[in-house]
């Protein structure tokens, strides 16, 4: 699913929150390549819990985005049989929270993330290419889901494909074969990216 993210009432709007985050985020993507043991090809990934610490556009950020996500997952009905809805409960907690920059060519390689139960995908700032799409590449940039890593020697395309938005979250079950697909462009691709689990 994807689902617009409210600006935090200290912000004017949502230009000026997705500003302040991307001002926040920048200065935390120090390295020069992909982190190893990772799916980021082609960009770089922050190191360590990117939520928890003292940036305040960071910190709204982190409400702003639980309270979305928690909105949508209060929205779902009770299923018992449910491989995702089964394992829904009121207390969540954070299995991971990161940042990744990819630049021209950059791109996730499928994957999925076992230590998580929702994953996710909310985009601060975007390239041109990527925001609009073009007649050759439309989807440039974009989430797929149910395509399998490449070594497993399946050729299934994906169930489905998400254009990408300023501003906007993408919730997932962790267990869903997703990557990002390349794009080409001076500008940087900025999201940040979470795992929730349940608990009690």
């Amino acid at each position: 699913v994807r689902l617009p993210v409210q600006a935090p009432p200290q912000f004017a709007d949502t230009s000026e929150f997705l500003s302040a985050v991307q001002a926040a985020l920048t200065p935390l993507h120090q390295a020069r390549q992909a982190p190893m043991r990772q799916s980021v090809r082609g960009g770089t990934q922050t190191s360590g819990r990117l939520f928890g610490g003292p940036n305040a556009a960071l910190a709204a950020a982190q409400q702003a985005l639980q309270l979305t996500a928690q909105n949508w997952l209060d929205s779902l009905p009770a299923d018992p049989t449910h491989p995702f809805l089964a394992r829904q409960r009121k207390q969540l907690r954070y299995a991971g929270s990161w940042s990744v920059r990819l630049w021209s060519s950059g791109h996730h390689v499928n994957h999925i993330h076992p230590e998580g139960w929702l994953s996710s995908a909310f985009y601060v700032a975007l390239p041109p290419s990527v925001q609009a799409g073009s007649p050759a590449d439309g989807q440039a940039g974009h989430l797929q889901f149910g395509v399998p890593p490449v070594e497993l020697g399946l050729n299934l395309p994906p169930r489905r494909v998400l254009r990408p938005e300023p501003g906007w979250l993408a919730l997932f079950p962790s267990y869903l074969w997703h990557g990002t697909l390349p794009f080409h462009d001076e500008q940087p691709r900025l999201t940040i990216a979470f795992d929730l689990l349940p608990t009690g």
